[in-house]
């Protein structure tokens, strides 16, 4: 007689317990790659996020070398001195006496199109350098002067040119904060009058992560 009930036996299904089994080792396979996937993005992000605030850095520390230098083009006008240390009489497009550790700058660029310049001037539309003072606690569109970079828009070619400080100098022709925000001061060595040091701190965050880039440099009353 056959017994019927090896038959049944070799016929069932698998049981909870291996069921479970399964999906664990399943999990824990397909786990692996997305948690390595995960922080490869994560890294990639971060590395984008921080060579984009290096080259802002660095992108206001030739601003403000720019300055320097092109007041040194004219003589008699501006000094050293009127430009990190004394406030001028005359008029100034960009000057860093105020611009000290408590009490930091943004520099960025502003196009100059006014009837009350030149033809060719205006044709041009000559770029200028903008000195403000900003808070880096505030944040972006803020009652105060706030330190983050925000898209510049260009309506005639209609597309996002660069990152400028908003200040009192851009409203309607920029968009949206970015995550970054820049700010300078400059600190004064041993009391000498012909040397500073400057520093330029560039902050974001990746997530709820604080980051900052501080890039340093000391200038000299000479073209360099």
């Amino acid at each position: 007689m056959i017994n019927n009930k090896q038959f049944k036996d070799k016929d069932g299904g698998f049981t909870i317990v291996e069921t479970l089994v399964a999906i664990t080792v399943l999990m824990i396979a397909i786990a692996g790659p997305l948690v390595a996937a995960n922080k490869s993005l994560t890294a990639a992000l971060y590395a984008k996020n921080q060579m984009t605030a290096s080259f802002l850095a660095q992108e206001a520390m030739e601003l403000i070398k720019e300055t320097k230098n092109n007041k040194f083009n004219l003589p008699n006008l501006y000094t050293f001195e009127d430009l990190f240390f004394t406030l001028s009489s005359g008029e100034v497009i960009a000057i860093f006496d105020t611009c000290r550790n408590t009490t930091p700058c943004f520099i960025t660029y502003k196009i100059i199109d006014t009837p009350t310049l030149t033809l060719e001037d205006r044709l041009e539309k000559r770029m200028r350098t903008v000195v403000e003072s900003c808070d880096p606690s505030s944040g972006p569109n803020s009652s105060s002067v706030d330190c983050y970079l925000y898209n510049k828009y260009d309506f005639e070619i209609l597309k996002n040119t660069g990152y400028v400080n908003k200040g009192s100098f851009y409203n309607e022709d920029v968009e949206g904060p970015t995550i970054f925000s820049r700010y300078l001061y400059i600190t004064e060595i041993n009391g000498r009058r012909d040397e500073v040091q400057v520093t330029v701190v560039v902050t974001w965050k990746d997530g709820n992560i604080p980051n900052e880039i501080r890039l340093t440099n000391i200038m000299t009353d000479s073209m360099l």
